[in-house]
């Protein structure tokens, strides 16, 4: 069975500096993809505007590699502002977070326009037009991100010509289940991405076995079951443990990191913070916390902002290269996920791949992630997370001694193993004879989408 990646999101986000849990996984299948001894005959499909675009191999693989360089170095003068600031933050030496370049005042963001027309030039200049066929009959769309699934008229119309079976990899349901927790809108925008989901998925990957529960809930509420839901965990990159060496501070500090958003609960976190300095002082522990602006945050804005009793104990940072954030996580005494709800929680899985321990709150997603290996705290109780802190914090913490034992019998989960059963659900999905379409998801006919060297349009 041909197989065909949407990577219409990779693509946009190929003009960030720093990418989220989603761009790492869409990463991570098109490396896949791309490895005929492992998988054969793959294409790759972008779609914007009502065109779709068959994307050659050759050219994925020229996006890929410009895509992994500009995330790992991040924002060169941003991340090097934000490492100069830290060091000072946590009285080391300058330059002990790496050499990550010198900041340049004249040094800015490049516009998104500007970024995406780097990152088209890459895909679709580099080598003459696009002459790359378009998905033949009865292939598998893969689309591993939730892109487009909001609105799913182009999409539907590219199933139903073509007549391609789907798969969707789901990464929570969150705004159906804590829709306080997300953006006004974002409940009935969810909502429809499940819709598309249910409507057209030949089979649905979660990427937990909590994911996978909730999604067939829904379904199940809906009406609407799919065929197959399998969980795969999601893997981490096998170079990760290898690519920085820990800092050493005078003074024991702890990161947190994560989105600042109503869910991450990081006011909860904050309030333990001002608690901890009140009762010990300078000699309080310190807290870095690592996460871009999300939304209906005031609150913990005005925290980080205004509350004097924190001080010289609490710092922001948003723009980290990949290096620093390992650094900075191995010279940590924990992190710290305090979360009200997640799907998964990429980077708990890395910090104990890395060896460092986790104080993080006890949800199901967590807790069956962390494999008995974290300290789990219930996210409300903020008594228990100043104790933990303040364990954790001693320097021969009996509790964190303990953590780091467990830690060395943890399996960290990797993308082999994630792709063992992504690729053996495709031969399950391989044997099921096709089906055509259901009636509603037929366009009407429309112009020839198969004409080589140019993208075609799914428009009626």
């Amino acid at each position: 069975m041909t197989l065909v990646l949407d990577i219409s999101r990779l693509l946009r986000r190929s003009m960030k500096a720093a990418p989220t849990g989603i761009d790492r996984v869409e990463l991570a299948y098109a490396n896949h993809l791309l490895h005929p001894d492992r998988v054969a005959g793959a294409r790759f499909l972008a779609r914007t505007d009502g065109w779709s675009w068959n994307v050659p191999a050759p050219r994925v693989a020229r996006l890929i590699e410009h895509v992994a360089a500009r995330w790992a170095a991040g924002h060169p003068a941003e991340g090097a502002a934000q490492a100069r600031r830290l060091e000072a933050f946590l009285g080391l030496d300058p330059g002990a977070f790496g050499s990550v370049g010198p900041v340049s005042a004249n040094a800015a963001t490049p516009s998104e326009s500007a970024a995406l027309r780097a990152a088209l030039k890459v895909l679709l200049l580099g080598g003459g037009p696009l002459r790359a066929p378009p998905p033949p009959a009865g292939a598998l769309y893969v689309n591993v991100s939730h892109q487009g699934l909001a609105a799913p008229a182009h999409l539907q119309r590219l199933l139903a010509r073509r007549r391609l079976k789907a798969l969707y990899l789901i990464h929570d349901l969150i705004p159906l289940t804590h829709p306080e927790y997300a953006r006004a809108p974002d409940e009935a925008k969810h909502r429809r991405r499940m819709a598309t989901v249910l409507g057209t998925a030949a089979a649905v990957i979660a990427n937990s076995g909590y994911t996978a529960r909730v999604f067939s809930d829904h379904a199940a509420a809906e009406g609407r079951p799919v065929a197959e839901v399998v969980a795969a965990p999601l893997g981490i990159d096998a170079t990760l443990a290898s690519s920085a060496d820990p800092v050493c501070t005078p003074q024991p500090y702890f990161v947190t990191i994560g989105t600042i958003e109503p869910r991450k609960n990081h006011i909860s976190l904050l309030h333990v913070w001002r608690h901890l300095v009140e009762r010990h002082g300078p000699s309080a522990p310190r807290l870095v916390m690592v996460g871009r602006r999300g939304w209906e945050n005031e609150n913990v804005i005005d925290i980080v902002e205004r509350c004097r009793t924190l001080g010289n104990h609490l710092i922001e940072c948003a723009d980290l290269s990949d290096q620093t954030l390992v650094q900075l996580m191995r010279g940590s005494r924990a992190v710290l996920f305090p979360s009200f709800v997640e799907g998964y929680g990429l980077p708990l899985v890395e910090a104990m791949s890395l060896g460092v321990p986790v104080i993080a709150s006890s949800i199901e997603a967590l807790e069956e992630i962390g494999q008995a290996v974290p300290d789990f705290v219930d996210p409300i109780d903020g008594l228990g997370w100043a104790q933990a802190v303040r364990d954790y914090a001693a320097p021969d913490s009996p509790r964190r001694a303990a953590q780091v034992a467990r830690i060395g019998g943890f399996r960290p989960p990797r993308w082999d193993d994630h792709f063992e059963i992504f690729d053996a659900l495709v031969r399950r999905l391989a044997a099921v004879p096709g089906t055509e379409p259901a009636a509603a998801f037929i366009a009407e006919p429309g112009r020839d989408a198969g004409r080589v060297g140019r993208p075609f349009s799914d428009r009626p």
